[in-house]
């Protein structure tokens, strides 16, 4: 071990430090111990009040069970008493008046009567019903608004019967008696609960001119008081419960009566529990959480009264138990920590020493890190801010020039066109520089991203040398292209391809003069390991070994005279070379001076999602073979790239966005019978841009058809009750509808059947839609075929592109950002959008994205121009959207014009 004064290590410093650390930690832990023991004291309240809360409420709810059991007993047994009494007074007869009155005691009655018997207290019915069903029993006859017992076994305080008294004007029952209804319920006669069942009796005209009444003492209240009485809630809480006049009627046994009454009254009256001057005695309501209960049925009322001191008792005990084994714990751990404050002390020393050893290592490296993790961001935000800054305005100056170059040709004089061409070419020059650049940085940056598909090989070199043959011309260069015809599909990154064909074509072209170029074209292999090889050969000035050794490094060429002579930047071998390593590939190059040079592309026939270059970097991107794959750049071995962007994840759901409004093509009413052929004709026709209406047979089409008046109706032929020719027939004689198209949809072949009648057209099913589609359009004339909306918020190349496209015949709408695109195509709908990604307000993503959801808008191609760089996400976001992405800058106009009537035609 090195000596820690001579590595400049201060041990009494570090010992002192040690020190410091263990009094605070001595102080924390003592600052725990309060905060642990207050906190405990608040969490112990806190769950035993949820406690006695808990408890409470289980005596509660177990007290209006028992009162529940009880109503539901007594609720049966009145309603099958009084289905008794009912039963043995209606034997007698209809019940009605007799004529005169009865005195019954002070009160003159009328007579009650079933059939001939008078109903008195001498009939034996009530007494009768009693003795077999128990309870009371009683007959009342109404004089006015009053219900007076005739007959009954409900006696007085006094032991009487009472009879000729009558039932309390202020009760629920006589209310519901006067308005003819039954009740059933507790009600209070002379003074004593009962549940009763009241039920009027009426004569034969339905008037109501009595009642019928059982009821039963409630004695079961015995048992639920005896319930009551051995209700605790902790220590001194209680339980009382009150009748529905707030008179208590039993309360916890362990409360002196007096105590509980006056809570309870204090309870009721407003402001008790917390009025200023309140008394301050043990039982004053501030000292007690109350909770009332209802019984609706009864009008009763649960009251659970929760003593709050109980509460602080049982919190304090159980908080006591808890600390004293926590000072205990805590003892233990302070002995123990001041024994590892003094190991501690060494441990730190050495661990000082071996940290000076290691710091200048580890700060060189954090500096490293960050420069590199500051160029990354630069490079980031190079690629995401200047694609779109240096490309949108060098568009516009290629596009202004190629007008130019045409009216000036067009007009006279003639020498403003060289100059205008060198503007062109010029501008072209710089694009292409600068979309080299923005290549090879995205290469650094390992933002390069391949997107892999199947193309023929033939074709591809075709397209190349078609662009080439101008510099092939100007040098006077002959080329020979050796390339079997059955060589067959490649599956790579076409575009990558394509650039890397160009600049090893290009090359040949500029540095070989009067000379021949050869392109040939060879497999390799079988199976997954085949590869092939492209070699262009040329007889230009060849280079030695030494300028080979530089010619794929960035900005740099063979030589500076080659520099000085040829011109360039240096960029496209460097550039292609990455190109191919990320596609699993590489470039190569032979030469001899003033011989010539050879470049071998060579590339795997199919190439991985995880392509892998030579100088063994690699890519963790794993994506569809026919999507986007995130590669890293070669030139940084083992640097992984950022994986493929996928899909963006599903959000939380959110309102729903509104569907925008698409005018359709037309509207087509489909008639057939059958459900599934008209879901596919619907299916079909809306994805193509109609409205459709549907009919499940033919009178229900003639009806639509007169109704709605369609530009074209789809018939079946084979149809129950009204086949097809009987619609098409009465369709034709109807002068409205004469001249609707009509397409006959058989499974035989009638056409000429349906012509002769009138039909425009006959399809044999199962029907050929690309011809319905064809058909369609012909016959509902699309009045949009020469609308184009260019949505784009760039004023110059707006009006480039609307300039370029009147001259060519189209209608031109223009739109500066996506929701006002959205609101012109409310307006009219045009055959075709172009549309820019990067606008204000709503960009050209959001736009897809909420065109799309109109499905009627599925049918309006959609060509992307844009200056923007897209990621991954954006390449998926726009997949399957959108018919084209162009890129501002590498398409002329003619060749956008050729594009665009490319899509109309397909779509028409």
């Amino acid at each position: 071990m090195s000596d820690p004064g001579a590595l400049g290590v201060d041990a009494r410093a570090i010992e002192r430090r040690v020190l410091r650390g263990t009094l605070i930690w001595f102080g924390v832990v003592a600052g725990l111990l309060v905060g642990t023991a207050v906190f405990s004291l608040l969490q112990l309240r806190s769950t035993v009040q949820t406690f006695a809360a808990q408890k409470a409420k289980a005596v509660g709810d177990s007290l209006a069970s028992q009162l529940q059991v009880t109503d539901t007993i007594y609720r049966q047994l009145t309603r099958a008493a009084l289905r008794v009494l009912q039963a043995d007074t209606l034997s007698l007869g209809e019940p009605s008046l007799g004529p005169g009155l009865r005195r019954i005691g002070v009160e003159l009655v009328p007579k009650l009567r079933f059939g001939t018997t008078d109903i008195d207290a001498s009939t034996g019915i009530v007494d009768a019903v009693v003795e077999r069903m128990g309870g009371t029993a009683s007959l009342f006859v109404r004089r006015g608004d009053r219900f007076i017992r005739v007959a009954t076994t409900v006696r007085q305080i006094d032991g009487q019967r009472a009879i000729g008294t009558e039932l309390n004007p202020r009760g629920d029952a006589i209310r519901a008696l006067r308005s003819g209804r039954s009740f059933t319920g507790v009600a209070e006669i002379f003074g004593e609960p009962y549940f009763t069942t009241y039920e009027p009796i009426r004569d034969r005209s339905g008037a109501v001119i009595g009642a019928w009444y059982t009821g039963y003492r409630i004695d079961t209240l015995a048992v639920i008081g005896r319930s009551v009485n051995s209700s605790r809630i902790l220590d001194r809480g209680f339980v009382a419960l009150l009748d529905s006049r707030g008179q208590r009627r039993f309360h916890s046994a362990h409360v002196p009566r007096g105590q509980a009454e006056a809570l309870v009254d204090s309870s009721d009256r407003p402001g008790a529990a917390g009025a200023p001057g309140a008394a301050a005695s043990p039982a004053a309501p501030k000292d007690y959480l109350l909770k009332r209960q209802q019984f609706a049925p009864w009008r009763f009322e649960i009251l659970s009264a929760t003593y709050l001191p109980d509460i602080d008792r049982l919190t304090v005990q159980l908080t006591g138990g808890l600390l004293g084994l926590l000072f205990v714990m805590v003892g233990a751990v302070l002995a123990l920590s001041w024994w590892f404050s003094q190991r501690l002390s060494k441990a730190l020393i050495d661990d000082e020493v071996a940290r000076l050893l290691a710091e200048s290592e580890r700060a060189s490296a954090h500096v490293a890190r960050q420069e590199a993790e500051e160029a990354n961001q630069a490079k980031s935000a190079f690629l995401a801010n200047m694609s779109h800054e240096l490309r949108t305005p060098m568009n516009a100056i290629i596009g202004y020039s190629e007008m130019l170059i045409e009216e000036a040709e067009e007009l006279e004089p003639d020498e403003f066109v060289p100059d205008l061409r060198k503007i062109h070419a010029a501008g072209r020059h710089l694009l292409g520089l600068i979309n080299d650049v923005l290549d090879l940085s995205k290469i650094e940056a390992g933002k390069m991203t391949l997107y892999l598909e199947d193309f023929e090989l033939p074709d591809t070199l075709a397209e190349v040398v078609s662009t080439v043959q101008p510099l092939l011309h100007q040098n006077g260069n002959r080329l020979e292209v050796e390339c079997p015809a059955d060589i067959g599909t490649v599956h790579a990154d076409l575009t990558k391809v394509r650039q890397c064909l160009l600049n090893l074509l290009s090359n040949a072209s500029k540095f070989t003069d009067h000379g021949h170029i050869t392109i040939t074209v060879s497999a390799e292999g079988s199976g997954p390991s085949e590869r092939l090889r492209i070699a262009v050969a040329d007889t230009g000035i060849g280079m030695n070994e030494e300028q080979m050794g530089r010619l794929f490094q960035s900005f740099s060429q063979a030589d500076s005279s080659t520099t000085r002579r040829y011109g360039g930047t240096g960029l496209g071998l460097a550039i292609s070379r990455e190109f191919s390593r990320q596609m699993g590939g590489d470039i190569t190059v032979a030469s001899e001076p003033g011989r010539g040079s050879t470049f071998t592309l060579e590339l795997p026939r199919r190439v991985r999602p995880e392509a892998e270059a030579e100088a063994g970097a690699e890519t963790n991107a794993e994506a569809d073979p026919a999507g986007p794959v995130a590669v890293a750049p070669a030139a940084l071995p083992q640097a992984a790239a950022e994986p493929a962007a996928g899909p963006p994840a599903p959000a939380a759901p959110a309102s729903p966005l509104p569907i925008p409004a698409v005018p359709p093509r037309g509207t087509v009413l489909a008639i057939d019978d059958d459900a599934d052929a008209r879901e596919l004709i619907r299916r079909f026709l809306v994805r193509e841009g109609f409205q459709v209406e549907l009919a499940a047979d033919g009178a229900e089409g003639l009806a639509m058809a007169r109704r709605l008046r369609p530009d074209l109706i789809t018939l079946d032929v084979m149809m129950p009750g009204m086949d097809g020719w009987a619609v098409l027939a009465s369709l034709k004689s109807d002068p409205e509808l004469a001249l609707t198209p009509v397409v006959m949809m058989t499974m035989l072949d009638n056409r000429e059947l349906g012509v002769a009648m009138g039909a425009t057209d006959c399809l044999t099913k199962p029907v050929d839609w690309p011809k319905l589609e064809q058909l369609l359009g012909r016959l509902t004339g699309d009045s949009q075929l020469a609308q184009v909306l260019v949505v784009e918020d760039d004023d110059a190349n707006a009006e480039l592109l609307q300039r370029l496209l009147e001259k060519a015949g189209w209608t031109v709408e223009r739109a500066c950002n996506g929701r006002e695109a959205l609101e012109r195509i409310a307006i009219s709908r045009p055959a075709l959008i172009l549309l820019d990604l990067m606008m204000p307000e709503m960009d050209g993503l959001e736009f897809i994205e909420q065109l799309r959801r109109n499905p009627i808008a599925a049918a309006i191609p959609v060509i992307v121009l844009t200056a923007k760089s897209l990621t991954p996400d954006d390449q998926a976001r726009l997949n399957g959207r959108v018919s084209d992405v162009l890129s501002k800058g590498r398409v002329t106009g003619n060749s956008l014009l050729a594009q665009i009537d490319a899509i109309v035609r397909r779509k028409s």
